[in-house]
């Protein structure tokens, strides 16, 4: 799933992860994979969640298969 950077596709990942965790998920349990180092995504550590980089070009070469 593609969102925003910024703060407006921060609000839209906390709406997701509230929406489909429920109001009882604690933030060490949501795991996020993203492509990029850059912008505001730091404020998903910073919100508890576990933060896993992924290269992009992998990603493109596992899209190719």
């Amino acid at each position: 799933m593609n969102l925003p950077e910024g703060v407006t596709g921060i609000a839209r990942l906390h709406e997701l992860v509230a929406r489909h965790g429920g109001e009882a998920l604690d933030p060490p349990e949501v795991m996020v994979g993203i492509e990029t180092d850059r912008g505001s995504w730091h404020a998903l550590v910073a919100s508890g969640y576990q933060v896993f980089a992924i290269n992009p070009r992998q990603v493109n070469r596992f899209k190719e298969r």
